[in-house]
């Protein structure tokens, strides 16, 4: 894997604390893609048995309603990863994840990915915090959400 590669992969938030030679050493494990805009990348109810990480380019995390209009949940943008969770729990994805615009992404494995996080704690320690402060996201966004007064959840947005 070249230099500008590892560069990239520095970026992610989940393996910005190795060292060059560490990101090196695990480049193996990692498939790089190309995706053009608008290219699926995973669709909704998918079995997911790979992480996404994006190097570069963004890519939208998507639900069509109802009466067929595509509701965007989120955006990945350069540095962020998904499709974690289906790699540790089993379960399918929610959502549909599409490129907003041309981008490159590194894919790895279940295999590789538990191989990772158990040769790395680095990686481990890193997702768990990761994980924890989605967690609380979400836990402050159902609260907001809750607020009995409309006042009180414009505040809460805001802040």
């Amino acid at each position: 894997m070249d230099n500008n590669t590892i560069a990239l992969l520095k970026k992610i938030e989940l393996l910005d604390s190795l060292s060059d030679e560490e990101l090196k050493d695990i480049s193996v494990a990692f498939v790089i893609k190309k995706v053009n805009k608008n290219e699926l990348v995973l669709h909704e109810e998918d079995t997911n048995n790979v992480m996404y990480m994006v190097l570069s380019g963004e890519l939208k995390v998507v639900q069509t309603s109802a009466t067929g209009n595509e509701i965007i949940l989120a955006i990945h943008e350069s540095g962020e990863f998904f499709g974690e969770i289906s790699l540790i729990d089993g379960k399918t994805s929610p959502a549909t994840v599409i490129s907003a615009k041309e981008s490159l992404i590194a894919i790895i494995s279940k295999q590789d990915f538990f191989w990772l996080i158990g040769k790395h704690g680095k990686i481990r320690d890193k997702l768990l915090q990761i994980l924890c402060v989605r967690l609380r996201d979400s836990w402050e966004k159902i609260r907001m959400l809750t607020m009995k007064d409309p006042a009180e959840r414009i505040k809460a947005l805001f802040l």
